[in-house]
């Protein structure tokens, strides 16, 4: 999305050649495929782990990081393949949305008028405020270093990742709405004004 914002401000003649259908499905499918990929060697490696003891992962689902603490072997493999999976689906894709934001920035610092820049930036602000949410509660949980009192915040955390993030998305990105704006306000006047009204 980050790219899409990027043709639309950078090159706006040039968007519909740029973001071909064939461009966009290429985005997709290369994104799911690396996601396929990445699920499908941590199940490997997790796969490969004798467990023992207690059978109870302590968290509120399965997630990785909560199962490779019942193992009963070395797990220096599987956090290893973690933290390089880390670099390549979080600091990769950051760092690209990061140098794509500057330029889309310094475009928007050309635009001469007011309104122009106005609309450039509340295009892109609710894609960097997702974008800070997913990334930087990802990168907490995933890279962060382990100690005993994370462990809940930990969980929480990754509710919030899993659970809230998919849940505001849509709330972020239809706040841009005037129609939207428009309810948000009344409902905000009502409730200062004790919803007396007639």
């Amino acid at each position: 999305m980050s790219y899409d914002r990027y043709v639309a401000i950078c090159h706006p003649l040039h968007y519909t050649v740029i973001m071909s259908w064939r461009v966009c499905m290429a985005l997709a499918v290369t994104s799911w495929s690396f996601g396929f990929i990445l699920s499908m060697v941590h199940a490997i490696l997790l796969l490969r782990l004798p467990f023992c003891g207690p059978q109870e992962v302590n968290h509120l689902f399965c997630e990785i990081l909560a199962v490779l603490k019942l193992a009963c072997a070395d797990t220096l493999l599987n956090q290893v393949v973690i933290l390089a999976a880390c670099v390549f689906v979080l600091v990769g894709p950051l760092s690209l949305m990061l140098v794509s934001y500057v330029n889309i920035l310094w475009a928007i610092l050309k635009i001469q008028s007011k309104e122009g820049r106005m609309k450039a930036f509340s295009t892109c602000s609710s894609h960097l405020c997702v974008v800070g949410l997913f990334f930087g509660i990802a990168v907490l949980v995933y890279m962060a270093p382990e100690s005993n009192q994370r462990e809940e915040q930990e969980k929480m955390l990754s509710l919030f990742h899993s659970l809230f993030n998919p849940v505001l998305n849509p709330i972020i990105y239809s706040l841009r709405n005037t129609q939207v704006q428009g309810a948000f306000h009344r409902v905000l006047r009502k409730s200062t004004t004790g919803g007396t009204g007639g």
